[in-house]
């Protein structure tokens, strides 16, 4: 998640991004990150967001850590 001004943009590694506008819209009812109006800013945020992230290799720990905890969790319900 990255923040300029009002504009908060999420973005998901692979998946669609959201953007909104918190003084507009401070419970983020409305994603504004398909409206062209907002190209700029996604743009921008986008740029912000993956500079200095390898989202690739924070996608491949998660999945790793999710396994690690999946088998941990199997081994402790017993037989």
């Amino acid at each position: 998640m990255v923040r300029r001004g009002p504009h908060k943009l999420n973005h998901y590694h692979g998946e669609r991004s959201e953007l909104y506008d918190l003084e507009a819209d401070p419970h983020e009812f409305e994603d504004l990150i398909d409206k062209p109006q907002y190209a700029s800013v996604v743009w921008e945020l986008t740029d912000m967001a993956q500079d200095g992230w390898d989202g690739q290799a924070i996608y491949d720990n998660v999945m790793r850590s999710q396994k690690e905890r999946l088998i941990t969790a199997k081994g402790m319900e017993g037989p």
